[in-house]
């Protein structure tokens, strides 16, 4: 095991989120929720137009596909997923190969995303497998399996899906839709996307349990009782190394709270 390390983030709560002021003493979350989502880094406000309308996917008379096959269809027809990669985003962690050999039972045991990218890939799911190979199974496989679906009466899906952004440009595209038996999608909703909001520290390796900082700049104590609230529920009552500062100024015009967190990487 090498040195102990360090990762350090700043989170900032704008009023475009807005966090009403706490009264003493606090009686309920309920209205600060918003600011608890930002704190902890498990949300992300997106807005955007809405509307409805059929991409081209394959015809009504198709066979109906397995749930594997309807994933990497919506890859297909959406682009490659902008989501929180567990060995490349937000933090690299390990060499994808390594990590592909150590995911290769886990991806026989899960068995139908995995048979189904190793057909795509021209593989034999049941013949031996190189190294590489199992690299680029796995490379799809992760994608896959992290696509949420919704089972809707009709027989067909729900998903949420953040496509990843074009050449030469910044922003990604969120879509909100369904999915059908055979593979046709219907958009619901589409929008700009910025880049996903991920667990970094799960992506390092670690916890908030490890947090061996926390500092808070707060613009006004009185919101102290509901963030130690939302730190104790996140941290089952663990110890908190927490020392809030009221301050004239912070450097996000109209926060009401920077939060600098430092947490350890066994």
């Amino acid at each position: 095991m090498g040195e102990p390390r360090s990762i350090g983030t700043t989170m900032e709560v704008r009023n475009s989120m807005p966090v009403p002021r706490v009264p003493r003493p606090v009686t309920h979350l309920g209205s600060l929720r918003p600011m608890a989502i930002l704190v902890l880094g498990a949300g992300l406000a997106l807005s955007g137009c809405s509307g409805s309308a059929t991409t081209a996917g394959p015809s009504a008379s198709a066979a109906p596909l397995g749930a594997a096959q309807l994933r990497l269809s919506l890859i297909d027809q959406l682009g490659p997923r902008w989501y929180c990669d567990p060995d490349q985003f937000p933090v690299a962690r390990a060499d994808e190969q390594q990590r592909a050999i150590e995911q290769f039972p886990a991806m026989q045991a899960e068995g139908n995303v995995f048979r189904a990218v190793a057909a795509r890939l021209g593989l034999d799911p049941d013949g031996p497998l190189t190294d590489p190979q199992k690299l680029a199974i796995y490379q799809t496989w992760k994608v896959a399996t992290s696509i949420p679906f919704e089972a809707r009466p009709d027989g067909g899906d729900s998903f949420d899906y953040v496509a990843r952004p074009a050449a030469g440009q910044t922003t990604g595209v969120h879509t909100i839709g369904t999915i059908d038996p055979t593979g046709s999608i219907t958009i619901v909703r589409q929008e700009p996307a910025g880049q996903p909001v991920c667990p970094i520290c799960l992506a390092a390796g670690t916890s908030l349990r490890n947090a061996v900082r926390i500092q808070q700049f707060h613009a006004d104590l009185t919101d102290l009782p509901a963030a130690l609230e939302v730190w104790s529920e996140a941290l089952k009552g663990a110890p908190m190394p927490l020392s809030p500062v009221e301050v004239n100024w912070l450097p996000v015009p109209d926060a009401r709270l920077q939060v600098d967190l430092w947490v350890h990487v066994p």
